[in-house]
């Protein structure tokens, strides 16, 4: 058997549920109060698994667009066969780019929403860390990022007993898929992404945030002439 992400596809909701309950999905809704937003028309997902986030997003706010980047073409099946249950006008609001985020060309300052929920976490930590800095680059000056994943809590005993859950799900996905690392990547955070909400689940080993994109200078200084203008006029 060729390891890859489509044998999770099928089995991946049972397998999750079986093991975490609905934490893991409870911790991924937490970003939709980001997406419901009148400003939130674009929004990138990274690795959308079999679709359930994705499918919430379009029926959250009606007008959103959405593109998602996921290789998996079983995984990509389990999606479009969740959201053509909603209708054709929701397949009309999605585009699924069939790639590996890491050789993909993020347009510059495209997206008001960047999802990555469970993605990061099957990279090595020099491309996890790379992929962040495309992100910021692809979010438009206020434009949010939406991010869940594992984390390894500061205390004892809940660090031993979050690295040998997590120790254990890396060798059940390495035996399973193509998963490049075997540990956590150790992420830095772009300074030009603020913290503006945080959530932590099952006593810290699951965390999801929502970051927003800091105006640039260039941005500041569009805003001032657009005063300016509006002023003399």
């Amino acid at each position: 058997m060729k390891r890859s992400f489509d044998n999770l596809a099928k089995a991946y909701t049972f397998l999750e549920r079986l093991t975490f309950g609905h934490q893991l999905e409870r911790s991924r809704n937490h970003g939709l109060k980001a997406l419901g937003s009148d400003k939130c028309d674009r929004c990138l997902i990274l690795g959308p698994g079999d679709g359930r986030f994705l499918n919430l997003a379009l029926a959250k706010n009606p007008k959103l667009q959405i593109d998602s980047i996921e290789r998996s073409p079983k995984m990509q099946e389990q999606t479009s066969a969740r959201i053509q249950k909603l209708g054709k006008n929701y397949m009309n609001r999605y585009r699924h780019i069939a790639n590996d985020a890491r050789q993909y060309s993020f347009p510059d300052s495209e997206y008001d929403c960047v999802v990555a929920q469970y993605f990061l976490d099957c990279f090595k930590s020099t491309d996890a860390n790379a992929l962040l800095e495309k992100f910021a680059h692809t979010l438009k000056s206020n434009g949010k990022l939406i991010y869940a994943d594992f984390t390894i809590p500061p205390k004892v005993p809940a660090r031993w007993i979050a690295n040998g859950i997590v120790g254990l799900l890396y060798l059940c996905f390495r035996l399973a898929t193509d998963i490049e690392t075997h540990r956590l990547a150790t992420l830095v955070w772009p300074e030009s992404l603020k913290l503006i909400s945080r959530e932590t689940r099952l006593k810290g080993l699951v965390t999801s945030t929502i970051r927003r994109k800091s105006p640039t200078n260039a941005d500041h200084w569009a805003m001032s002439r657009s005063d300016f203008s509006a002023t003399e006029s």
